[in-house]
């Protein structure tokens, strides 16, 4: 019997062939969840780190390609699939928040003094 590709893209069907996969609202919502709750983590650790010293370009850097990242693989193909199919789903405060700096996804035009401010202004008390 030939081994079926392994993939996390597609479900088996009763021919043998790979379908893209259907995410209801729960599954996106979980997803979105899960997205935020890694950006929520990654502003509270810039918080904290630039509450004791200012943060260096470098540090900059490494936060901003980290929320790069889980924009990119996580939120934005979330919010192309829930668009194509009329799925009306609720962004978190911290994706949204983070979305709100980076018009077109423009990641590398954000000077880093506008990057941390902004960061630095993100209050998930009043999230909640």
């Amino acid at each position: 019997m030939p081994e079926t590709p392994a993939s996390t893209s597609g479900t088996p069907n009763t021919g043998n062939h790979w379908q893209p996969m259907k995410l209801n609202l729960q599954d996106i919502s979980c997803n979105l969840n899960m997205a935020a709750s890694h950006i929520r983590a990654c502003i509270s650790q810039y918080q904290m780190e630039a509450a004791n010293n200012p943060p260096s370009s470098a540090q900059i850097m490494y936060f901003k390609a980290g929320l790069q990242w889980e924009i990119n693989t996580f939120v934005t193909p979330l919010l192309q699939y829930s668009a194509a199919r009329n799925i009306v789903s609720v962004v978190p405060s911290p994706v949204a928040h983070v979305l709100t700096l980076y018009p077109m996804l423009t990641w590398n035009t954000v000077p880093d003094h506008i990057f941390s401010s902004h960061l630095c202004q993100f209050d998930d008390v009043a999230a909640l």
